[in-house]
């Protein structure tokens, strides 16, 4: 499955969780809807290549204060519903080619809470977040079971809401280095790199 494909099917099961969370919102106006950015991944160890069996720990925060990406101003996200996110596992297969590979590694849950996104059970998690300390909190441990090379991608939250307004908040990879030399080669032919995968995509080789 193409990767922009397999992102826009996320984004639509996280839709549709959305309006079954928030019919009781319905003076949400697209006026209401803003663009926050401030949340960030973190993997460890970091390392580009790892053994089967080992932890791979993925740990996200999302701060309550996070800013606004039209008028640069601060906001408040405290107390927010429908905090969901996505983790996504595929394994490299070659150009523009990948495949699901949830099955490939044992989830070890950590803080938050997880479960298999139906709608894409080979591929992706739909997570939960932990609201502590002033930040959303989450984090899962990886086990790999299988060799291969893999992308593991988080998507954004498309519609954390508060008080019946809703907003997409970005959630970028923080880590130093991401390997995604892996995704350039192997799925872009060596080309340029999606900007999406560019910050939201994490790679590494499991042997």
């Amino acid at each position: 499955m193409d990767i922009k494909k397999l992102k826009l099917i996320i984004i639509l099961s996280s839709c549709i969780i959305f309006q079954n969370c928030n019919k009781h919102c319905s003076t949400i106006t697209a006026q209401k809807a803003t663009f926050l950015s401030g949340g960030y991944t973190l993997y460890n160890p970091l390392k580009d290549s790892i053994q089967t069996g080992d932890t791979l720990f993925i740990g996200i925060t999302v701060p309550e204060k996070l800013t606004d990406n039209i008028t640069n101003t601060q906001v408040d996200f405290s107390n927010a519903s429908n905090m969901i996110s996505d983790v996504s596992f595929s394994c490299l297969k070659g150009l523009q080619s990948q495949a699901g590979a949830l099955d490939s590694f044992t989830l070890v849950k950590g803080v938050g809470s997880f479960s298999v996104n139906s709608r894409l059970p080979n591929y992706s998690v739909g997570i939960t977040f932990i609201e502590k300390n002033g930040n959303y909190s989450y984090a899962l441990g990886c086990i790999p079971q299988k060799k291969g090379i893999y992308v593991i991608d988080v998507s954004d939250i498309p519609y954390a809401t508060k008080k019946c307004d809703n907003a997409t908040i970005s959630i970028i990879s923080k880590s130093s280095d991401s390997h995604l030399h892996y995704l350039k080669d192997i799925y872009y032919g060596g080309g340029p790199i999606d900007a999406i995968d560019s910050t939201h995509s994490y790679c590494f080789k499991v042997y």
